[in-house]
């Protein structure tokens, strides 16, 4: 069901609960204020004849009724009636017509133990509301009779049917208006939800996400909503933008070394075939088709690990010291370093623990150590240091290479960016590694940054927590 025809609906049904409810209340305290009334008048009628000099009178044992002469024309609905305590008639008033007043035995006990009552009976089809009461007179014990006043409840019902009708019909009416109301009010907030439907469908079915919505300058949830999509539509533009930059980069890459290998197999498969062997030239070409492998098989992996990366994979966590994996790393990069002034501080008797993988952390040192070895010329100094700053592991590897130029610096740790292509491809780099240690360096809840200058070098810097728990 549509927003609108929901919102229109439930205004409706809203506004029924609250009719109904406001229906019933009315309808109950106005049946209780009329009755009350009624009751009320019952009462002021017995008063007044009980009052009256003419009424019921008792001497010398003999009890002497004189009922108020009550018309049929003028007191139509009015009507009198005394009975002895064994509940028979002695006087009814002319509005009965000789038809009695019906008296409970539950209402002649009542009166019997001097307690008034009201009760409810019926005169030929016609509701009677019956105010009973005892007569008793000073130094009798017992009452020596019984009045019955009463009145007919047919007004009483039709006032309350007249208001019945009007509290349907009205809340019919007041539901009708307000669900209309509702409608056109839902249609019109919902109309800008509608353009910005139809253009997000539009943006869909063109396949274009540099299209924007509107922003309509009302200042309300629309508004925001419109903003919140066009952000959203910012980071998906972003986001397919670099997923295609890095679909192209691949695929340059891959071929890039796969051109080599089929060069090379060519070659090699034509000297077998003329007979023409020459020794040397089959090494040379087996040893480029192995280089040519192991950067291929380099790449592949990159890419696996930043693919799972992108799925949220985590490496298991355990308590790991950086200082035993800082030194590792140092070790393994040893046999890269012999054409740089390599310095590695590392404080052994000092433990950095912290809650990582082991595998991962020295993959991130031997990236940084890798890019400052292979991006730097011979000579230069490259240096790791490792040691804690506050409740952090610091780790800096830093080299007094050429440096990096400013514009380069914000788009370092993207996937294949290259500040220099042509060096980068040379070196044998896939582009991806200062990618894959920013995300182990996220992953351990650290960070890495780097700065740098033109002809003054480049510092890499990562903040890892340490566990002191």
């Amino acid at each position: 069901m549509p927003i609108r025809q929901r919102i229109a609906f439930s205004t409706a049904g809203v506004m029924v609960l609250l009719l109904l409810g406001l229906s019933l209340g009315s309808h109950f305290v106005m049946s209780r204020n009329l009755h009350a009334d009624m009751d009320a008048r019952l009462q002021s009628v017995y008063n007044a004849y009980r009052q009256s000099p003419s009424g019921i009178g008792f001497a010398n044992g003999t009890i002497t009724i004189n009922l108020p002469e009550l018309d049929p024309f003028t007191s139509p609905g009015l009507f009198l009636q005394v009975v002895n305590t064994d509940g028979v008639v002695s006087e009814q008033s002319a509005t009965l017509a000789d038809q009695p007043l019906a008296v409970p035995d539950r209402v002649l006990e009542a009166n019997a133990n001097r307690q008034d009552v009201y009760y409810e009976t019926s005169i030929e089809g016609t509701e009677i509301r019956v105010y009973s009461a005892p007569v008793t007179f000073s130094g009798i014990t017992n009452p020596v009779a019984y009045v019955q006043v009463a009145e007919s409840l047919k007004p009483l019902n039709e006032t309350l049917a007249q208001l019945r009708n009007i509290l349907f019909f009205g809340s019919l009416l007041a539901t009708i208006v307000v669900g209309t109301v509702a409608w056109f009010l839902a249609g019109a907030a919902m109309r800008p939800f509608a353009k910005m439907s139809v253009t997000a469908q539009a943006i869909g079915g063109a396949d274009d996400l540099s299209q924007r919505l509107d922003l309509p300058s009302s200042g309300d949830e629309v508004e925001r909503l419109a903003e919140t999509f066009n952000a959203m539509l910012d980071r998906l533009e972003d986001a397919f933008q670099a997923q295609r930059r890095f679909v192209a980069d691949a695929s340059h890459e891959l071929r890039t070394p796969l051109t080599a290998l089929r060069g090379n197999t060519e070659i090699m498969r034509r000297m077998v075939a003329s007979g023409a062997i020459d020794r040397d030239d089959l090494l040379e070409g087996l040893d480029d088709v192995g280089g040519e492998a192991d950067r291929l098989t380099r790449l592949v992996q990159d890419l696996l690990t930043l693919a799972r990366a992108d799925v949220g994979w985590r490496p298991e966590m355990v308590e790991v010291d950086l200082t035993t994996i800082a030194r590792e790393a140092a070790r393994t990069a040893a046999p890269l370093t012999t054409r740089h002034d390599f310095g590695a501080e590392i404080n052994d008797d000092v433990r950095l623990p912290v809650v990582g993988s082991a595998d991962q952390l020295k993959q991130l040192l031997l990236i940084l150590l890798d890019n400052a070895l292979t991006h730097t010329p011979p000579g230069t100094s490259v240096n790791l240091n490792v040691g804690a700053d506050g409740d952090q592991a610091l780790i800096i590897v830093s080299d007094t290479g050429s440096g990096i130029d400013v514009e380069h610096l914000d788009h370092i740790f993207e996937r294949f960016y290259r500040p220099d292509q042509s060096r980068a491809r040379v070196s044998g780099g896939t582009g991806l590694g200062l990618a894959i240690a920013r995300w182990i360096a996220a992953t351990h809840g650290g960070t890495i940054a780097v700065t740098s200058a033109p002809d003054e070098g480049t510092n890499f810097t990562v903040r890892i927590p340490l566990n002191r728990g």
